[in-house]
């Protein structure tokens, strides 16, 4: 007789649970969809600077591929980070060629250096990030290529 009584009262704690969240999830659909008729359509997302960062080491090979990658980026407007870490290839003149065809929205370093650190990518990703304008960065590596949506996909 306990047992039924403590069962019930369980199964009806459930319930008023499960009432409450879906009240709750009732009125924030309501709330959502007055607030989306008030404005005439979904709001937009507001404008945010945004920096691509990639840092090479000895990427001669595929570097040409990522940059016409993220020249052919849906969103015109974001800023390039390129960080030449110690090549010994033509990985810089790679990258001061693409400079020059865009030109200021691209930004190019070099870290001649030898880190003094475990992770020397790292340290180098440090320093582009560093330069870096951007309110949002979004990193990539020299031997990967983006899709042309790949920069306004990540920001919506």
């Amino acid at each position: 007789m306990l047992l039924d009584v403590l069962l019930y009262a369980a199964a009806a704690l459930c319930a008023s649970i499960v009432l409450i969240h879906l009240a709750l999830a009732a009125g924030v659909l309501r709330n959502r969809l007055l607030d989306l008729s008030a404005r005439g359509g979904p709001a937009k997302p507001p404008e945010l600077s945004v920096s691509v960062i990639v840092a090479a080491k000895d990427e001669e090979r595929c570097l040409q591929e990522l940059l016409d990658s993220l020249e052919a980026q849906t969103l015109p407007s974001f800023q390039i980070v390129l960080m030449d870490d110690r090549s010994n290839d033509s990985t810089g003149r790679i990258m001061e060629r693409f400079r020059s065809r865009l030109g200021e929205r691209v930004k190019l370093l070099r870290n001649d250096r030898e880190p003094s650190v475990r992770n020397p990518k790292q340290f180098a990703l440090d320093m582009a990030s560093r330069a870096a304008s951007g309110e949002i960065l979004l990193f990539t590596d020299a031997d990967c290529t983006v899709p042309p949506g790949w920069v306004e996909g990540l920001l919506a």
